[in-house]
């Protein structure tokens, strides 16, 4: 059993990083963003579903705005790879961070497994 929090908030910001949350841990947020491809719909009631899987082109989804208050999580199945590469891309499209290295290393502060593979990387310029 991992020591890591289950989710972690992103310094400066009212998002979260995590993994698939229970109903329970759901229930604390207003806002979730589920970045897996290979579960059912994680809370339809107050979850966007935006299908990934890795290796999909971060270019192939379109920039999100993201809520400016309540508790907004961003997930995927473990919250280290898909969930940072996805978040680390809308945070510079929101205007959260200058660019996608500064991005990440945001995220990284917050949630140090946090890392995207070689391709997603790629993707953001920083391979």
């Amino acid at each position: 059993m991992s020591r890591e929090n289950w989710s972690d908030n992103v310094a400066g910001t009212n998002i979260w990083i995590g993994r698939r949350p229970t109903k329970s841990e759901a229930a604390s947020f207003d806002h979730i963003f589920d970045v897996t491809a290979e579960f059912p719909a994680s809370h339809p009631d107050r979850a966007q579903c935006i299908p990934n899987l890795d290796g999909m082109p971060l270019a192939d989804h379109e920039p999100v705005r993201l809520p400016d208050c309540g508790r907004t999580l961003v997930h995927c199945a473990q919250g280290h790879g898909r969930s940072a590469a996805w978040l680390a891309f809308q945070l510079v499209h929101n205007g959260l961070s200058a660019d996608h290295r500064a991005a990440l290393s945001l995220i990284q502060r917050a949630r140090p497994k946090a890392q995207p593979s070689r391709d997603q990387l790629v993707q953001l310029g920083l391979e």
